[in-house]
C-alpha cells in the first residue's frame, strides 16, 4: 500500500473529483430541463413527464457522485456550487407545488416531476 502515491492512477481510491466538469455540464443541462416550469404540471405519462435525456443525465451524475461515497471530502470544494444550484431549483418547484395545491387547480404541479433532482439532493446528503 505504501507504493501507491496519493495521485497515483492505479489506486482504486479517488484522490480528487476527476469528473467535476462532466458533472457540472450535466447539472446545467438538468437544471435547464427541470427548470422549465411548463413541465411541472401534471403529466399523464408513467415517468411523471421527465424527459428521457434528463433521466439519463441524472442517472449518470448519480453514478459518478456515488463513487465518492467512501470519501465525501473529495467533493467538499464543489458541494456549495452543486447544492446551491439544485436548491434554487427545488425552492422554485416547492413554491409552485404549494401554490398549485392552494389554488385547487386541475393543472396542478406534478409531485413526481422533480424526483430525479430530489434524488441528487438525497445522494449528496447521504
Amino acid at each position: 500500500m505504501a507504493d501507491l502515491q496519493q495521485g497515483d492512477e492505479t489506486s482504486s481510491v479517488p484522490t480528487f473529483f476527476r469528473e467535476h466538469s462532466a458533472v457540472f455540464d450535466s447539472l446545467e443541462k438538468v437544471l435547464a430541463s427541470a427548470g422549465d416550469e411548463a413541465t411541472w404540471r401534471s403529466a399523464s405519462s408513467s415517468n411523471g413527464g421527465v424527459p428521457a435525456i434528463e433521466r439519463t443525465l441524472i442517472r449518470d451524475m448519480s453514478e459518478i457522485l456515488g463513487r465518492y461515497q467512501e470519501q465525501p471530502s473529495v467533493l467538499d470544494p464543489y458541494l456549495e456550487r452543486i447544492v446551491s444550484r439544485l436548491m434554487s431549483l427545488v425552492q422554485r418547484y416547492v413554491y409552485a407545488f404549494h401554490d398549485s395545491l392552494s389554488a385547487d387547480s386541475a393543472d396542478a404541479v406534478s409531485a413526481q416531476r422533480m424526483s430525479g433532482v430530489f434524488g441528487l439532493v438525497y445522494l449528496l446528503c447521504k
